[in-house]
C-alpha cells in the first residue's frame, strides 16, 4: 500500500493501477494474525510503561486490503473457487503434457526390439488429434537449431509446421483466432529468454504448449565461463614484462609493462613498448589487438626494430613475398585432398534429432559450432579431415558421438581409435551408454577382451553386425576389416607411432576422419592454422569447473605427506605418477611408510591385463585412495574424486604429456592441486625442460590446452611443414605474425577475400 502512494506521487492515476493478489484468502488470514500479534505486543508494552507507537501509525490494517478488493481494479489468483458465488471467474484448468515423453520412451524401447525407427509417433498422434479438434499446438525451443529440428522431423511425418516470432498465447484471444484462420495447427518459435518450465493444454484457449523437455527429456543447461576465451587474439595475461612482442606497424619490441597517462585531459592505461635505441612507444590498452607475442624461434632472441624507420616495412614485404611460394606448396597438399570425392551423407533426420536430444546437457556454444561444422563436412562430397581441439572434459566426445550417429544412419560403420587400453575401454562404455536407446551395436577390441571374444567381434564387424568398433592400435592391424567403414575417429593422434600414422594416412584417402585432442602435435596444429586441415576449437569449460593449481616443487617428504593427507581428509584420492617400472614398487614401499593412513595401489602397462583392470576398478570404486602409476593413466581414466596429483621427475616429460596427465584431475567442483616434482635445484635442468615446466605452470587456466599446444610448437619447432629456407623469415617477424601472413596468402590463393 505504501508503494501505491509512491506511484500516485509520480503521476499515476489510482484507476490506472491493477492489483494482483496471489491466494488472497491466505493473505487476509496472515494479515489478521499479524495485526492481532502486534496489538497484543502493544498492550504488553503499555503495561510496562514503555514508549511505543500504536500499530495503526505504522501498519496498514487488513481492512485496507478489503477496501482494495471492493473499490480498486484487481485480479485474484485462487487455487479453487465456489462457482455459485463467484461468477466472474476464468478457469485455467490445464492438462499436463509430460505423458508425451513417457510414451516416446516406451516407443523407443519397442523400436530397439523391433528395429523400427519412428520414435516420435506419440507426438505425431497428439498433433493429429489436436488438428481434428481445431486446437493449436505451440512448440517453444531453446534456439534456431531447435526450430530447424522440429521442421525437419514433423515435415517427414507429413505435418506442416510454421515459425512465429513468439507465442501468441499471451496475446488477446482475437489474435489466437487469426492464427486459427490461417489454417496452421503447429507453430514453433524460439522462446526468450528461456522456454516455459512446464507445458500443458489450456482448454479455455484450445491451445497446447509443449516444451522440449516433454518431448526429448529435461536437459541441464551448462554454465558458460566468465573468464577470457583463449584464441588468436592477444590479451594482457599473454604479455610478460621483458617479453618480446610484434607491433603490426612498428615491428619487434619489448613489452615494458603498463602505465597510466593523462593525454589531453583524459586518463587511460597504456602498454609501454621499448624499441631500438631505448625508444618508447605507448599503445592504448584498447588497441592491444595490434600486437602479438613474439615466439622466440629455436632459442634465438630477435633484433629490436627502430621506431619510425622503414626497415620493418621492407622486412615484412620480403616475408609476404616468401610466404606465397610456401602457400603454393600447402595448396598442392590441399588440392590432392580436394580431388577426392565420396557420396555425401543425408541431412539429419528425426532419428538423428532424437539421438541429439537425449544429450543430458544443453551444448555449449563451442560444442554446437563444432557439431555444425562436422555435420556440414559429412554432407559435402569431400571426405572430412577435421581436428577438434578442446580441453579434457570440454565435450569433444559428444561431438564425435553425433558424427557417429550420422555415419551409422548413412549405413556406414565407425571405427574409434584410442592410444591406450584404458581410454579404449572408457570410450566403449561411454558410447554404449549413449547409444543404449537405439538399435546400434557398439563393441571393443583390446587387451581386456579374451582372444575368443576379439575373434567373434572381428567376424561380426566384417559381416556388418557391429556398427561402432572401439580399439587401440589393434584396430588398424592387417587382420581387422570392416564391411563398410565410413568414419574413423582418432583420439590423441600424437600418441601413435610412425607406422600407425602411415596406416592412418592411407585410410584418410578413403574415409572421413575426425581427430580429437587437447594438445595437438605441432604439425597437426600447423595444418589447422593454414587451412590444410579443418580445425574446430571447443574452449567453453563445463559449469563449476575450476582451474588446477599447479606448483613446481623439489621432491620433499613433508610436502608429499601434507598434500596427500589434505586430499584424504576431504575424502578425495591421489595420483602419484612415477614413470619407471623398475623402481615403481620401491616407490610404493616408500609411500606406504610415509603414509600409513593411505591405501596405496600400483598400476603400470607391464602388468597382466586382468590385474591392471582390477587395480583401475579398485581406484574408481574408492577401494584404494592413492594410485601409484606410470603414464598409463595419461588418457582415459575419469575419477572425479581424484583431485591431487604428483608427477615425479616432471622434467623428463613432454609438454603435451604433462598437460594430459594434469587433465586427469580437476574434473569436479573441488579445487585440484598438481605438483610437478623435480630433483635437486632447477639449475640442473636443461633449458628446454625448464621452459616446459614454466609454460605448464603459467597456463593453468581452463581451456589452456590450445595455448600449451602453441608453446609446444615453439619448443619443438614447426616440423616438416616449414621448409628450411623459411626459417630466416620466421625469425625476422616472429612465428605468430609469419603464421598469420601465411594463412592470408593461402586464403588469397584459394580465392577468399579478406575484409
Amino acid at each position: 500500500l505504501n508503494t501505491t502512494t509512491e506511484l500516485l506521487d509520480h503521476g499515476y492515476k489510482a484507476n490506472d493501477l491493477l492489483w494482483v493478489l496471489d491466494d488472497p484468502d491466505t493473505l487476509m488470514d496472515q494479515l489478521q494474525q499479524r495485526a492481532t500479534l502486534y496489538d497484543s505486543l502493544y498492550g504488553e508494552s503499555l503495561s510496562k510503561n514503555d514508549l511505543v507507537f500504536s500499530p495503526e501509525t505504522w501498519l496498514h490494517h487488513y481492512e485496507d486490503l478489503n477496501q482494495v478488493l471492493t473499490e480498486k481494479n484487481h485480479l485474484l489468483f485462487k487455487p479453487w473457487v465456489t462457482e455459485n458465488t463467484e461468477p466472474q471467474t476464468l478457469s485455467l484448468k490445464t492438462q499436463t503434457t509430460t505423458d508425451i515423453r513417457q510414451e516416446i520412451m516406451l516407443q523407443s524401447t519397442q523400436a530397439n526390439e523391433t528395429g523400427q525407427n519412428s520414435v516420435l509417433t506419440p507426438l505425431v498422434k497428439r498433433i493429429q488429434k489436436a488438428k481434428q479438434r481445431g486446437e493449436l499446438i505451440f512448440l517453444p525451443t531453446h534456439s534456431l537449431g531447435g526450430v530447424h529440428r522440429y521442421k525437419e522431423m514433423l515435415q517427414e511425418a507429413g505435418i506442416h509446421i510454421a515459425v512465429c516470432q513468439e507465442s501468441p498465447l499471451w496475446e488477446t484471444s482475437p489474435q489466437l483466432q487469426m492464427f486459427r484462420k490461417g489454417g496452421i495447427t503447429v507453430w514453433t518459435y524460439v522462446a526468450k529468454p528461456t522456454p516455459p518450465a512446464q507445458g500443458g493444454f489450456f482448454p479455455y484457449l484450445s491451445t497446447w504448449i509443449i516444451p522440449e523437455a516433454d518431448i526429448f527429456g529435461r536437459r541441464t543447461r551448462r554454465g558458460t565461463s566468465s573468464g577470457k576465451k583463449q584464441g588468436f587474439k592477444t590479451t594482457l595475461s599473454d604479455l610478460e614484462p621483458g617479453g618480446f612482442v610484434v607491433h603490426i606497424d612498428h615491428g619487434v619490441g619489448v613489452f615494458d609493462g603498463l602505465t597510466r597517462l593523462n593525454v589531453r585531459g583524459a586518463e587511460q592505461d597504456y602498454l609501454r613498448l621499448k624499441y631500438q635505441d631505448d625508444d618508447t612507444f605507448f599503445l592504448p590498452v584498447h588497441r592491444i589487438n595490434q600486437i602479438q607475442t613474439y615466439t622466440v624461434f629455436k632459442g634465438k632472441e630477435p633484433k629490436l626494430d627502430k621506431l619510425g624507420g622503414t626497415a620493418w616495412q621492407s622486412k615484412k614485404t620480403k616475408v609476404k613475398q616468401a610466404v606465397v611460394a610456401m602457400a603454393q606448396d600447402l595448396l598442392a597438399l590441399y588440392a590432392k585432398r580436394e580431388l577426392i570425392r565420396r557420396p555425401p551423407f543425408s541431412a539429419p533426420d528425426q532419428n538423428y534429432y532424437a539421438f541429439e536430444s537425449n544429450f543430458a546437457f544443453v551444448p555449449t556454444p563451442d560444442q554446437a559450432k563444432a557439431t555444425e561444422e562436422v555435420l556440414k563436412d559429412l554432407q559435402s562430397d569431400q571426405p572430412m579431415d577435421r581436428l577438434i581441439c578442446g580441453d579434457v572434459g570440454f565435450g569433444k566426445t559428444e561431438v564425435a558421438m553425433r558424427a557417429s550417429m550420422m555415419a551409422v544412419l548413412g549405413n556406414k560403420q565407425v571405427g574409434i581409435l584410442a592410444p591406450t587400453t584404458v581410454l579404449a575401454q572408457q570410450h566403449y562404455l561411454s558410447f554404449k551408454e549413449r547409444f543404449r536407446e537405439f538399435p546400434i551395436k557398439v563393441e571393443v577390441i583390446s587387451r581386456f577382451r579374451t582372444t575368443k571374444e576379439v575373434k567373434k567381434t572381428l567376424a561380426d564387424t566384417l559381416e556388418g553386425k557391429v556398427d561402432i568398433l572401439v580399439g587401440t592400435h589393434r584396430l588398424i592391424s592387417d587382420d581387422v576389416d570392416f564391411k563398410d567403414l565410413g568414419l574413423l575417429i582418432i583420439d590423441e593422434e600424437q600418441r601413435f607411432g610412425v607406422k600407425a600414422k602411415e596406416k592412418l594416412k592411407r585410410l584418410r584417402a578413403k574415409v572421413d576422419v575426425l581427430v580429437m585432442s587437447a594438445t595437438p602435435i605441432p604439425r597437426t596444429l600447423q595444418m589447422g592454422f593454414f587451412g590444410v586441415r579443418d580445425l574446430s576449437l571447443i574452449e567453453t569449460p563445463p559449469p563449476d569447473r575450476r582451474a588446477i593449481r599447479t606448483s613446481i616443487v623439489q621432491f620433499d617428504d613433508d610436502i608429499i605427506r601434507e598434500a596427500v593427507l589434505r586430499e584424504l581428509n576431504r575424502n578425495g584420492q591421489v595420483f602419484f605418477v612415477h614413470n619407471r617400472v623398475r623402481s615403481i614398487y620401491a616407490t610404493s614401499d616408500y609411500l606406504k611408510q610415509l603414509l600409513p593412513e593411505a591405501r596405496v595401489g600400483v598400476a603400470h602397462g607391464q602388468m597382466p591385463e586382468r590385474d591392471l583392470e582390477e587395480m583401475m576398478l579398485k581406484f574408481m570404486n574408492h577401494e584404494i585412495n592413492v594410485l601409484l602409476c606410470t603414464t598409463i593413466i595419461e588418457t582415459g581414466i575419469d575419477v572425479p574424486s581424484a583431485n591431487t596429483m604428483f608427477i615425479d621427475h616432471a622434467e623428463d616429460f613432454g609438454l603435451s604429456q604433462l598437460y594430459q596427465l594434469r587433465g586427469r584431475i580437476g574434473r569436479s567442483q573441488a579445487r585440484a592441486f598438481c605438483y610437478l616434482m623435480i630433483p635437486g635445484k632447477t639449475t640442473q635442468l636443461t633449458p628446454i625442460a625448464r621452459k616446459r615446466l614454466e609454460v605448464l605452470n603459467r597456463f593453468s587456466d581452463l581451456g589452456a590446452g590450445f595455448k600449451v599446444a602453441q608453446h609446444d610448437l615453439e619448443l619443438r619447432g614447426a616440423g616438416d611443414l616449414l621448409g628450411r629456407n623459411q626459417h630466416g623469415h620466421v625469425a625476422s617477424v616472429g612465428y605468430d605474425l609469419y603464421a598469420e601472413l601465411l594463412k592470408e596468402a593461402v586464403e588469397n590463393l584459394k580465392g577468399k577475400v579478406n575484409i
